[in-house]
């Protein structure tokens, strides 16, 4: 078997199996598909996965990377939608930067490029992305129970969560890993 890159996602996985059999998977920043591509190569449960990813260049790389590997994992239903996961439906302005894994809905704060000096955080272009909530989703997928939830949003995080106030009142996910910043890093962004 080969190794789990992330040991963090290993965990979470670990945990989440302990409980069922079959995972009920969103990947909210779906970015390439390294979230999905590590569960379908080390995965030994089967598995629901959805995948949110908003820019359309990383969607359409996310989309051909996983579907690569689809056949060949324990994935029984694959879901990719070319979206972002905000606090209700819609659309916000999405923020392109030069690195794709740092693009996101909340723009760069200022002085961001003096402390971080590779240019990665230099944006690039901004465009118009539809939104969906994590709620809608579980809905549409009819999830009973979501097994993980991972959300890869550069500082957007909260506002996923959000979206999510129905299926967090009802206990309906199991385990939440995402991103926590303690420093400035976008406008608006939560601590």
């Amino acid at each position: 078997m080969i190794e789990w890159p992330d040991d963090a996602l290993k965990e979470c996985v670990n945990i989440s199996t302990r409980f069922t059999d079959h995972l009920n998977i969103i990947d909210i920043g779906a970015h390439y598909g390294e979230t999905f591509q590590t569960l379908a190569s080390n995965l030994q449960s089967q598995f629901s996965y959805v995948g949110l990813e908003p820019d359309p260049k990383s969607f359409k790389i996310y989309n051909k990377n996983s579907h690569a590997i689809l056949e060949s994992s324990n994935c029984l239903s694959f879901v990719s939608l070319n979206q972002a996961a905000s606090s209700s439906s819609g659309s916000e302005e999405f923020t392109k930067t030069k690195a794709d894994a740092v693009s996101g809905l909340l723009k760069p704060v200022k002085g961001l490029s003096e402390r971080v000096l590779s240019g990665d955080h230099e944006i690039i272009d901004t465009f118009t992305v539809q939104t969906t909530t994590i709620d809608q989703i579980i809905r549409k997928q009819s999830f009973s129970k979501v097994s993980l939830l991972k959300i890869d949003t550069e500082g957007f995080d909260l506002e996923c969560l959000k979206g999510a106030a129905e299926a967090l009142e009802n206990n309906l996910i199991d385990i939440i890993m995402c991103e926590a910043f303690f420093v400035r890093y976008r406008e608006g962004q939560c601590y």
